[in-house]
């Protein structure tokens, strides 16, 4: 078990790591809300992350260059991603339980043009 912060020192997040897999885990249910901007930046042996409901934002940068990571399941519950969010993560598959893009993910949330795996 690893513990993680943002940026902001605000929000502690929990990360399980098992083999291949990752998962942010709140201290209790239900309290995290937000990842923060490059919360994960250069965080290359990130592989695969599961997002928790209760997460309604994702910060700019937050998974910027983070070039281990394949696989993100992102909740319909996010609400808005921040510019560059998973720049640099050229072998990235985003699956979104979303339909779309919600009008509150930045035009440039995904600059390098990852697999996105809509209403998955």
């Amino acid at each position: 078990m690893v513990t993680g912060f943002t940026d902001d020192q605000r929000f502690r997040r929990r990360i399980h790591i098992s083999r291949s897999r990752i998962t942010i885990l709140p201290q209790r249910v239900g309290s995290i809300t937000d990842i923060g901007d490059s919360a994960f930046k250069y965080c290359t042996r990130l592989e695969e992350i599961y997002l928790p409901d209760s997460v309604v934002s994702i910060g700019e940068s937050a998974f910027e260059r983070c070039t281990g990571l394949y696989r993100i399941y992102i909740p319909i519950s996010v609400t808005e991603i921040g510019a560059n969010a998973f720049k640099d993560c050229n072998e990235l598959t985003i699956n979104c339980r979303a339909s779309s893009r919600p009008a509150g993910w930045d035009s440039e949330w995904n600059p390098s043009g990852c697999y996105v795996n809509w209403n998955s």
